[in-house]
């Protein structure tokens, strides 16, 4: 059973975030050409450089699919993707982050080993509510520690056995 946990939102933060950097170039040149007689606003330099902030902070972001497996991780940008299957056994913890000038429906899951992808991975948990970005944690919390103590079981009869 594959189940889609982040938002599906991603590429289009990534498109925005191109069409604020290319909004910024002919605002940061203003001051200097001056082509149409108008003051500069430094205003609309500040709007446009929180924008990027954001951009730059939303770019890094994967979309995650729940498998009973693991996880698979895509980072998609247009034409070009890259898909990853994590196994639950390398994942070594799932951590809720707020941060103030971010997404506050943010995960970030670290690996035991690097993947194709990094060490670690963000994404923004599917729901714009604070319910259910906790229902989309806590159930993957809930999958990876069921795996981790399956392992151990499986470990701790063999051991018995022998």
């Amino acid at each position: 059973m594959e189940r889609k946990i982040s938002t599906a939102l991603n590429e289009f933060y990534k498109v925005y975030g191109i069409m604020i950097v290319l909004l910024f170039l002919p605002f940061a040149g203003l001051p200097f050409f001056n082509p149409f007689g108008m003051r500069f606003s430094p205003l609309l330099l500040g709007i446009i450089l929180l924008n990027m902030i954001f951009v730059f902070d939303l770019w890094r972001m994967k979309e995650i699919e729940l498998t009973d497996a693991g996880l698979i991780v895509t980072d998609r940008f247009f034409f070009n993707q890259k898909t990853v299957f994590v196994p639950f056994e390398q994942i070594d913890a799932v951590e809720s982050k707020f941060r103030w000038l971010s997404s506050r429906n943010r995960i970030s899951v670290k690996f035991t080993e690097a993947t194709a992808l990094g060490m670690d991975i963000t994404f923004i948990s599917k729901g714009f509510t604070r319910t259910a970005h906790n229902e989309v944690y806590e159930e993957l919390t809930r999958a990876v520690s069921r795996h981790k103590n399956d392992k151990r079981l499986d470990a701790a009869a063999r051991q018995l056995k022998n």
